[in-house]
């Protein structure tokens, strides 16, 4: 009987050549190792790209979001530079409540003592030495520091049976550093009582706020006979601290 002989079909060659696109769906078991190697690669590489992408974004989302920032501190500080700076008051346009005025004071050099028409002294004749300007804890000679007024300076004193402890030294702290005499005075006709050349004013205690308000008034003021004159350099009276 003859025999039959049979062709078996066999499958082609696989191209060992053909890439393995980035999407392939192929399982691994249908690849060569050639093509596993390769799809393993692209998916490294498809994934490095992702990565970089979302890094990039990240970056861009942190610099939009320091500008921004930058940008709000910037305002932030603008507008308090705007809202907290505080024009120079107009001395001339300061009023004071209870102000008075002395004119036509003689601003002449006596060797002798004087006796001042009003309490304490805001001008008249005095004595060629000027009382250096400073804090005091005495009482000094009225006709020295009448010749710290004719240089500009302000005088105030206090009562010191009636202002002592914390607010002697609040009163202290509030004085400016020059053209400024602090002094107790006896018999005054209220707690504190604030003297410039001419001018004065009775206040009810040390955190009367007219008190400011005549020192930016009136300290250095043009209508002293000679403002700007040296409050230094001469006399210091008894009691001098600062």
């Amino acid at each position: 009987m003859a025999s039959t002989i049979r062709r078996l079909s066999l499958p082609s060659h696989p191209d060992w050549s053909t890439p393995v696109a980035e999407n392939d769906t192929t399982s691994d078991a249908d690849l060569t190792v050639k093509q596993q190697r390769e799809k393993r690669r692209a998916e490294k590489v498809a994934a490095l790209k992702k990565k970089q992408e979302r890094e990039k974004r990240n970056r861009m989302i942190g610099i939009v979001a320091a500008s921004m920032a930058g940008l709000l501190i910037v305002g932030t500080l603008v507008t308090i530079v705007v809202t907290s700076a505080t024009p120079p008051r107009d001395p001339a346009a300061i009023e004071i409540e209870g102000l008075q005025t002395f004119d036509s004071l003689e601003a002449v050099h006596v060797q002798s003592a004087v006796e001042y028409t009003m309490t304490p002294p805001a001008g008249g004749p005095h004595n060629p030495s000027w009382l250096n300007c400073g804090i005091y804890e005495q009482e000094v000679p009225a006709e020295y520091a009448v010749h710290s007024l004719e240089h500009g300076a302000v005088w105030v004193t206090y009562d010191p049976e009636l202002v002592s402890g914390g607010d002697l030294d609040a009163l202290r702290r509030a004085m400016p550093s020059t053209y400024i005499i602090l002094s107790p005075f006896s018999g005054l006709p209220a707690p504190v009582v604030a003297s410039a050349w001419g001018s004065q004013v009775a206040l009810d205690g040390v955190d009367d706020p007219r008190l400011n308000d005549f020192i930016v008034k009136f300290r250095l003021s043009p209508d002293a006979p000679e403002p700007g004159a040296l409050c230094s350099q001469s006399l210091d009276g008894p009691g001098k601290i600062s």
